[in-house]
């Protein structure tokens, strides 16, 4: 998917941007950038290089620094290359593989988006921002099939072997894969490249579970997750986890979990505790639609105490920063 020219200058405003809060290498901010619009890095790295000639071009007094130079020398894949210059591999047709994740997602190291999109219209979906920005097709619910050939495109890079979340995949972070709006075939071409990678552990989130009750013959190398910000879509997906595990013996053994991100409300997870393997819990991050947000902490302590009962393994998001403040009292 190519960046246009106003995207091009966009991605860079943002870039700068997050760099500037964050204090991070430009390098990792790219990463972020490639992970979120769902490109490769090569490319986003390409597209910021372009966009700050083209500004260094306009100024009266062009200024080189070293950084722009390291930038014109490592950043992948010239305009000349793609003419197919001599550089050797020029010219080549483009292998896809999985997007690399950022530190945000340190469960799972990369994503894969052969589903692009959504109409769930969640006023704090940071994804439909994203797509806004970034994406011709915007968040149009969009099939890609040539990315259905990244399992077998994708290696563990040499020395990262033992990296916790190594063959971990989040599949589809700009979508819902079990939408109601989903056509069955995509989803039957998606299972289907996951049944033919067994080497990789590929991670489930819906805001619509009851679809993973359609599915006949669940993959050893799945995770079933759902979406629960609130108690309504809590009790929905425990229902499901409780069904499945009755009546589906090919998902029977499969690592379940329910993310509470953002975490809008207290929560109870009653009696159907013994279904849920793992708990996200997570704040809210800005977006067009609504504020950045902390969840109470008496919501995120009561979670934390059911998960702990029941052996149900927590994990704290690092947008989630809310902490106890209790002073004592004073008679």
């Amino acid at each position: 998917m190519a960046i246009s020219k106003q995207c091009k200058f966009e991605l860079k405003a943002h870039a700068d941007k997050i760099q500037k809060e964050k204090g991070v290498s430009r390098l990792e901010v790219l990463k972020q950038l490639a992970n979120e619009t769902d490109q490769p890095l090569e490319t986003v790295r390409t597209q910021d290089r372009r966009a700050k000639e083209e500004l260094v071009q306009n100024e009266p007094k062009p200024v080189t620094t070293s950084n722009n130079s390291q930038s014109t020398i490592s950043n992948a894949v010239s305009s000349k290359s793609n003419r197919g210059g001599s550089r050797p591999g020029a010219g080549k047709k483009k292998i896809i593989t999985f997007n690399e994740t950022n530190d945000n997602i340190e469960w799972a190291r990369w994503t894969w988006n052969p589903v692009t999109g959504c109409n769930h219209g969640c006023p704090y979906c940071y994804a439909r921002d994203i797509a806004n920005r970034f994406y011709k097709e915007k968040f149009k619910p969009t099939f890609h099939p040539e990315r259905l050939v990244a399992p077998q495109n994708t290696k563990i890079p040499k020395g990262k072997e033992k990296e916790p979340g190594i063959q971990n995949v989040f599949v589809c972070s700009m979508a819902d894969l079990f939408g109601d709006w989903v056509q069955k075939e995509w989803i039957r071409l998606v299972f289907k490249a996951i049944k033919e990678a067994p080497q990789w552990n590929f991670i489930l989130l819906t805001k619509n579970p009851k679809r993973y009750l359609n599915i006949p013959n669940w993959s050893e190398n799945i995770w079933i997750g759902a979406t629960a910000d609130t108690q309504e879509r809590a009790n929905v997906a425990l229902k499901v986890f409780s069904e499945i595990r009755k009546q589906n013996k090919s998902a029977a053994d499969s690592i379940m979990f329910l993310s509470c991100e953002p975490l809008k409300e207290w929560i109870d997870l009653k009696d159907n505790q013994t279904f849920i393997d793992w708990l996200i819990i997570g704040g809210q991050s800005k977006t067009t639609g609504e504020p950045e947000a902390q969840p109470n902490w008496k919501w995120v302590e009561s979670l934390l105490t059911q998960g702990r009962r029941s052996n149900i393994s927590v994990y704290f998001k690092p947008n989630l920063t809310v902490r106890p403040r209790e002073y004592p009292k004073i008679n």
